[in-house]
C-alpha cells in the first residue's frame, strides 16, 4: 500500500476491512476448536458484563493471535499512523460495546448497522450456546452481517438475560489463580464446547 497514493482515509477504510475480516475469523476459530475454547473461555467467564470484560483475557490469546495480525501489518504496509488509529477506535468500540449500559432502542437499531452496541454484544456473551456462538464482530458487524452470524434478543430480555458461561460460574472460579488455570484444569463435566453454528441476520434488537 505504501506503493500508492491512497490517502489517510482510503487507508484506514482498508484497515478495517481487512483486520475486522482477520479478527472475525480469528474469533470464530477461537469458538469452534476446544483447544482454542479452553483459552477464550476465560473472556466469557465473566457473569456480569462490564467494561473490565474487555480486558478479561487469557495471556495465551495474545500469543494465538499475534501471528494472524502482524504478518498482515507488515505485507500490506499500512502507514504506522492508519494502524494507531485503527486500533484506537477499535479499541474505543470494544470498551463501550463491554459496558453496562443501554441505548435507548431505536438508536441500537440504527447503530448496529455501523458499530458494535452494547446491546449487540451482550447477545455474544449469553450463557446460551446458540448466541455465544453468535456476534463475533470486534467493532464493526459488517462480516457478521455478510457470513450470517448477526443474532439478536428482544430488546425487553436483555435485562433478565443470563451473562457468562453455563458452567465456572462460583464466586471462586473468578480468582487471578483460577483464570489463569483454567485451560488446563480438568472442566466441569456438564461442561460442553460450543459448536459454532450460523446465525441469522438480524440487526434489529427488538426482533
Amino acid at each position: 500500500l505504501r506503493q500508492f497514493d491512497l490517502g489517510f482515509a482510503v487507508n484506514l477504510l482498508l484497515a478495517v476491512l481487512v483486520f475486522e475480516f482477520i479478527n472475525y475469523w480469528f474469533h470464530r476459530a477461537l469458538h469452534a476448536y476446544p483447544w482454542l475454547w479452553r483459552i477464550h473461555a476465560v473472556h466469557h467467564s465473566d457473569t456480569e458484563l462490564d467494561f473490565t470484560t474487555t480486558y478479561r483475557n487469557h495471556p495465551l490469546e495474545l500469543f494465538v493471535v499475534a501471528p494472524f495480525t502482524i504478518p498482515a501489518v507488515l505485507l500490506l504496509g499500512f502507514p504506522v499512523a492508519v494502524v494507531v488509529s485503527y486500533q484506537l477506535m477499535r479499541m474505543a468500540i470494544s470498551i463501550t460495546a463491554h459496558s453496562n449500559i443501554r441505548l435507548p432502542k431505536k438508536v441500537d437499531y440504527w447503530l448496529r448497522w455501523i458499530v458494535i452496541t452494547p446491546d449487540y454484544h451482550r447477545v455474544h456473551h449469553s450463557s446460551d450456546p446458540q448466541f455465544t456462538d453468535s456476534n463475533f464482530a470486534g467493532a464493526f458487524p459488517l462480516w457478521d452481517y455478510v457470513f450470517g452470524t448477526a443474532k439478536a434478543i428482544q430488546w425487553e430480555k436483555h435485562p433478565s438475560m443470563e451473562i457468562g458461561l453455563e458452567y465456572f460460574r462460583e464466586p471462586v472460579d473468578s480468582r487471578l489463580d483460577r483464570l489463569v488455570l483454567m485451560p488446563f484444569v480438568r472442566w466441569p463435566r456438564r461442561a460442553s464446547i460450543p459448536a459454532l453454528q450460523a446465525g441469522q441476520n438480524l440487526p434489529s434488537s427488538a426482533s
